[in-house]
């Protein structure tokens, strides 16, 4: 009988997981979720294991770990790498002493970059047990399974050709609608107009009375500091009343620009797999100089005011901000070319048939995709010579057609019936895959 284990971060994960377990017990499976938290389902058949019942953390285990595994936790925890280190050789230890115990096969979790996830990723390669990282994909609903890795490109290829054809087809009439937001269900919590909307959202207090609840009670978990949440929501408060006095450029009046899709600061896209380029806008200053060219940002359009948006553009000649309820579709159609990290944007861009200079490289550079830019001299000869940097058609949907053939439908946290027995099949199809 497979071993499955989910790992349940938050409420949510707790409501969403131990629905599809019972579907995976009615199938023959032995299925258990490790808890982070205080468990939020009490009746159930999916079995329990208590994360905190293992850890020893006077016990140090020595093990050794790449600085770049904790690269994520330490800029939003501000904790020491000496800190950091000890945590993640206890968790892991933890972690080894929990698969050796159950014997687990296939271990699932939504993909993150803090020590909780990385240390159980490292501790089921240690042990040679199948792990699954899941993260949304660039097609609303559907996501990538990483199987034993941290990157995109190793996601776990599932569709045959003719079910890729239909998701290309499905991915061109979304990005038909110039409102297209690549949104899943998961995060619609977070789709607010701006910081106002969000002070007073129902969901906002909700959250910031459960989080005084688990302090007060002391309640474990790996997500409850409380002062960083509320450092943060300080911060984007500010920022969004320093930014009312920006004018914003209106998307009909301006044309030929360079659009920059800015990502969250401290983004796991940023700190786990760019982390050389952490600071954005410096690293966007090295490649275009004193250019005199448009330059226009954006901020996410669901995690927003993080900057200071006159501090950016002092930083530049020529540039402006655009709302951050405009969709990236609309923009990139206006656009001359984009600049990106490793934004999903780089992505609409390419089968929009725009020009994509990327800061790093990522897994949409290459020949007829994006061009990898690193200095100033580079950035040069792609502007003056656009026309031989623009995508291949051919090439591109080549490259969708690669992406989509590792893309399921699963709308990760999405309860609801229909949806559910979906997402239920997507994912017993990969344990299928496995045994």
């Amino acid at each position: 009988m497979k071993k499955i284990v989910f790992c349940a971060y938050h409420e949510r994960d707790d409501i969403f997981f131990s629905k599809i377990g019972e579907n995976l017990i009615l199938k023959g499976y032995d299925v258990y979720i490790l808890y982070f938290i205080k468990p939020y389902i009490k009746k159930s058949n999916v079995k329990k294991i208590h994360f905190y019942d293992y850890l020893k953390n006077k016990d140090v285990f020595n093990c050794n770990i790449s600085k770049k595994l904790l690269f994520h936790e330490k800029n939003w925890s501000n904790k020491s790498f000496n800190f950091l280190e000890k945590k993640f050789c206890n968790y892991k230890k933890a972690f080894i002493d929990i698969l050796d115990q159950y014997k687990i096969d296939i271990i699932f979790q939504e993909l993150g970059g803090f020590v909780c996830h990385l240390s159980i990723y490292e501790a089921s390669q240690e042990k040679k047990i199948t792990h699954f990282f899941i993260e949304p994909s660039f097609l609303q609903k559907y996501c990538f399974f990483l199987k034993n890795s941290i990157e995109i490109e190793k996601a776990l290829k599932l569709n045959s050709e003719d079910e890729t054809s239909k998701l290309l087809t499905k991915y061109t009439e979304s990005m038909s609608h110039l409102n297209y937001l690549a949104i899943n269900f998961k995060d619609l919590h977070l789709k607010k107009k701006n910081m106002f909307h969000l002070i007073f959202s129902f969901y906002t207090w909700k959250s910031f009375f459960k989080k005084i609840k688990k302090n007060f009670f002391f309640e474990k978990s790996e997500f409850k500091n409380l002062y960083i949440h509320l450092c943060d929501f300080f911060t984007r408060t500010i920022n969004f009343i320093n930014n009312l006095s920006i004018n914003y450029e209106k998307i009909n009046n301006i044309n030929n620009f360079i659009y920059f899709p800015l990502h969250v600061p401290k983004d796991l896209a940023l700190t786990l797999r760019a982390p050389s380029k952490l600071d954005q806008i410096n690293s966007l200053k090295k490649i275009i100089g004193n250019t005199n060219e448009k330059i226009v940002f954006k901020e996410h359009p669901l995690i927003f005011s993080r900057y200071n948006y006159k501090k950016i553009l002092n930083n530049f000649k020529n540039a402006g901000f655009l709302d951050n309820n405009i969709s990236s579709n609309e923009i990139i159609r206006k656009a001359k070319f984009i600049i990106t990290i490793n934004s999903k944007s780089g992505i609409e861009s390419l089968f929009l048939q725009k020009p994509v200079l990327a800061l790093e490289k990522n897994y949409y550079c290459g020949k007829g995709l994006a061009y990898y830019c690193n200095d100033e001299l580079s950035f040069k000869n792609f502007n003056q010579n656009l026309n031989k940097f623009l995508p291949d058609n051919k090439i591109v949907n080549n490259f969708l057609k690669n992406l989509l053939a590792k893309t399921c439908y699963f709308d990760l946290y999405n309860n609801e019936e229909n949806t559910m027995e979906k997402s239920f099949k997507s994912i017993h199809n990969i344990i299928l895959m496995h045994n």
